[in-house]
This record gives structure tokens, sequence and C-alpha cells, in this order.
């Protein structure tokens, strides 16, 4: 499947290097389109270009066997193609589709063609069959290559068989298209793209979604940016999985800095952390009854103890649903946390006491963590 989807996008891709045509060809094929009888659109064009190719070439002793054989594979998209390579036959099919007027003609004199591929091809992929949606999506490409939908149904299989990279390409090229039509569908094509990156990250390839759509890539705020924290989106899995490494960064920003009802940057943090905690179905967290007595009327305390949780879940993902682990680190960072004078949290008696019982091995003992 994936090799099949990918000879279907170099037909369709428009990175092609250095293309060269003859203009020969494509004017006799053009001028064939024009006067030719029929309905089928594809037939009617491959007759035409096919005779044009043999009209232009033969004079030069080129058998129509070897014009064929010539003619008939794509170029590989990642190839360097050099100014003298043979144009191919997709590529002609491709000029033809964009440029000839009685191509144009011949799809446009069927209003409910458009409507009828695109039926097709969302049938064709709500039932499985993908290589019929495939084929689909990709002549409602060639035949309206303006359009988005054929892109994002490409992308929808691309994705469905693992080939992020093609994914990203494609949903980048439906997602522009889409912003200009001010189309809510340039929502999903992002949620795809935001999908593609993390299956490529998962597997330690996120530089090749960089290479292709680097824009997609969601951000990563340092505390001087953290206003904009308020607008990510945590609407799934894989946008908790993608917020991990803001989420450290806001747990270690909470952890390092003082309590201070004035620092908006902290407040931030604070709020993003309870908001990821909420969402994410990674891990579950759980705040243990011995957490109550020394919790203040602020929050101050808990803000810290759950940003250490947090913290041990995400460094620590084979123990992240461990509640007694994740607990005991969180109760040693909290009680060094407040033990600092610096960080203006009120030391109360039961506070003490769990210091002390820290600093003298004993902590655990005291605590009666359920796992």
């Amino acid at each position: 499947m994936k090799k099949t989807l990918t000879i279907f996008l170099i037909c369709i891709s428009q990175v092609l290097i250095a293309q060269t045509y003859d203009e020969d060809v494509v004017m006799k094929a053009c001028s064939c389109i024009y006067n030719a009888e029929g309905d089928s659109i594809d037939s009617i064009v491959n007759s035409c270009l096919i005779k044009a190719l043999y009209h232009s070439l033969a004079e030069d002793g080129i058998s129509k066997q070897k014009i064929m054989q010539d003619y008939s594979n794509p170029k590989n998209i990642q190839e360097d193609v050099s100014a003298g390579d043979q144009t191919t036959f997709a590529d002609y099919l491709d000029m033809l589709y964009k440029n000839c007027s009685a191509t144009r003609y011949l799809i446009e004199k069927n209003p409910s063609l458009y409507k009828e591929m695109l039926d097709s091809a969302a049938s064709y992929l709500a039932n499985g069959n993908s290589e019929k949606a495939l084929s689909t999506y990709a002549k409602l490409i060639r035949y309206y290559p303006d359009d988005p939908e054929g892109y994002f149904g490409l992308g929808l299989i691309s994705l469905s068989d693992n080939d992020y990279v093609t994914t990203a390409r494609l949903m980048k090229h439906a997602y522009m298209i889409y912003s200009v039509q001010e189309s809510d569908r340039a929502r999903d094509c992002k949620e795809y793209l935001k999908a593609a990156y993390y299956y490529l990250k998962k597997e330690g390839k996120d530089s090749l979604f960089a290479a292709v759509a680097r824009e997609f890539i969601p951000p990563i705020y340092q505390p001087e940016n953290f206003n904009q924290l308020q607008n990510v989106e945590l609407n799934n899995e894989i946008d908790c999985r993608l917020m991990e490494p803001q989420i450290l960064i806001c747990d270690n920003y909470i952890l390092s800095t003082p309590v201070n009802d004035k620092e908006m940057n902290r407040k931030y943090a604070i709020e993003t952390v309870i908001r990821w905690m909420a969402k994410t179905p990674n891990y579950i967290y759980h705040i243990d009854k011995n957490v109550v007595p020394i919790l203040d009327a602020k929050g101050n305390v808990l803000a810290v103890f759950t940003a250490a949780m947090t913290k041990f879940s995400i460094e620590n993902p084979e123990q992240g649903n461990d509640s007694k682990a994740a607990a005991l680190y969180a109760w040693n960072t909290i009680l060094d946390y407040v033990a600092d004078k610096a960080n203006n949290i009120k030391l109360t008696g039961e506070l003490k006491k769990k210091i002390k019982a820290k600093n003298n091995g004993t902590l655990e003992k005291q605590l009666i963590i359920n796992n």
C-alpha cells in the first residue's frame, strides 16, 4: 500500500526538478482531446496522449514498444533529476490535466462528477476498501488539483498505512487550501499533522517531519511565554503526550521558584499542570490522605506536590502509575522545597514533623500510602 500511495503522490507532485516537455506532443494530444467523442475522460486523454507520442517519436525510428517502456515509469520524487531526463507519460498526463482547456472542458461538462467521485471515495474508505479509495482520491486530485478533498483523503489513507511523512505532505497541502477557503477542515488537517508528528517523534524520526512541515510542530514555551499556555488545547491522548515536554518545563519552573502571588508565569505554569493532570489518559494521580494536614489555604503546597508527581511520572513512565513511588518522590520534593525559607512557605507543626522524619530516614514509615 505504501509503495502504491507513493507512486500516486509522485504523479500529483509539483516538485519534480527541471521537467521538460515536447510542446508538439502536448499540442497534438490536446487537439485530439478537443475533437474526441465519448464520456470516459481518462480513456480519451490516455488514448490521445499515446497517439501524440507515437506520431511525434515514430519519425525518429523509435518503436511503439520502446516509446511506452521509456514513458511508463514515473520518476522517483527523491531523485536528483537532471535537465536532460526523459519526460514520463505521467508527466505529460499531469500537464494535460492542468493546462489543456479541452481536458478541463471534459471535466467541467459533467457538474455532478465531483460529488460522485467524492462520495465514492468516502464510501470506499469507510468500508475499508483502501485500494479503491486511494485510486478515486488520486483521480479526484488529477481532475480537481485545486480542491483539497483529494489530498485530505490520501492523507487519511497514508496515516492508516503508517506512512507519516506522506501524511505530513498531503495534510499540509490540504491545510493550505482549506485555510484559503476559511474551512473548518483546516483544523482537522492540523490534528492529523499533529498525529503524524507524534508517531514520527515516537520513532525518533521527528527530523523527517521537520523537513516537510516544521511549522506544524507544536511549540514549546519557555517561562517568558507561559501566557501562551492558555491557548494550548488538550483534546486527546496525542495532545497530552506532545504536551509532556512542556509540562516538565512547567514543573521545573514551579519547583525552582519561590511562592509569589504576583508572579504570573508561575501561576500559568500551575494552571497548565493541573489542566494536563485532569486530561491525560496515560497517568492516574492520587493525592493521598497524608497530604491533607500539610496543605495551606492558598494551595501553594498542593501546587508543588502536584508538580513533583507529574515530573516523576513523565520522567519515569514505567513507574508513572505507581502511586506509592510517585507519592514518595513528591513528599521528598515538597519537604525539600518548604525547608528552604527562600520559597516563602510558612512551616507548620505538621510540616516540621515531616521534615524531621525525612531527615532521620523514618518518613516512609510514617506515611501510609496505598499503591
